[in-house]
């Protein structure tokens, strides 16, 4: 089990690194006064790289809250399914994190602590549409 632990090691790391980096640009957009609002979402990495990925699928423009648009009865992708994409993908690895963490303590009972950091997952997006009626206690986020 510690070389599941030592082949995973890079990936946390590469994972401490990347939340890092979004707290240090959160404190730099924060002091700077910094309004992400009105960047242009063609010109976001994440947007230029899906733009590569997906080609002519992929429009750069949101349209509402909808993950894709059809376009000349072609259904085209928008910049929110990237979004999406992204938040499942940090949930992913915050679930190998939580776990390799739980790992570390106590490792007889594996099938339990996978089980477990993959309903807590599940439950923390079920929970979502809960707290949407208390985002005005949180002007933050």
């Amino acid at each position: 089990l510690k070389e599941v632990y030592s082949s995973v090691r890079p990936i946390m790391f590469a994972i401490g690194l990347f939340c890092l980096y979004q707290g240090c640009y959160v404190i730099w957009v924060t002091c700077t006064g910094q309004d992400e609002d009105k960047d242009d979402p063609a010109t976001s990495a994440v947007v230029v790289w899906g733009k590569w990925a997906f080609g002519d699928r992929l429009i750069t423009h949101y349209e509402g809250s909808a993950f894709w648009v059809y376009v000349q009865g072609a259904a085209k992708l928008t910049p929110m399914f990237l979004c999406m994409a992204v938040i499942e993908v940090t949930d992913v690895m915050f679930c190998v994190d939580g776990v390799s963490t739980i790992f570390m303590v106590d490792h007889v009972h594996v099938w339990t602590l996978y089980t477990g950091d993959i309903l807590a997952a599940c439950m923390m997006r079920a929970l979502y549409p809960q707290l949407a009626g208390t985002v005005e206690l949180f002007p933050d986020l």
